[in-house]
């Protein structure tokens, strides 16, 4: 088996797997199963000197979960919808099969 073969494997198995890593998430209408981390890049926000802070969020999905529910590439700046809430895109990268997406709201302090 090729490497490549195994990471695809490991996606479905492992990364994506509802019981251990992964939750069903509503992106733009869409049901799809991902993580979400609000947590990681929290301590990298700024704003605090003048009462704003921003609420970071990351996603990470399955590239082709997203893009055969109709979910493609959106750039910084762009808005998408998680679960009910607006974020702006800050980054979007896809790499071996997974999707991660950086996102912010600002938010007063």
């Amino acid at each position: 088996m090729r490497l490549k073969d195994l990471i695809a494997s490991d996606i479905d198995a492992v990364f994506i797997n509802t019981d251990d890593f992964c939750d069903t998430h509503t992106i733009e209408g869409k049901r799809i199963d991902c993580s979400i981390d609000n947590d990681e890049m929290a301590q990298l926000s700024g704003g605090e000197e003048f009462g704003i802070g921003e609420s970071v969020l990351r996603v990470f999905a399955k590239t082709s979960d997203l893009s055969d529910a109709g979910l493609v590439y959106k750039g910084y700046g762009s808005h998408i919808e998680i679960d009910g809430d607006i974020y702006t895109v800050t980054d979007w990268i896809e790499n071996m099969g997974m999707t991660e997406i950086h996102m912010v709201v600002p938010t007063l302090s």
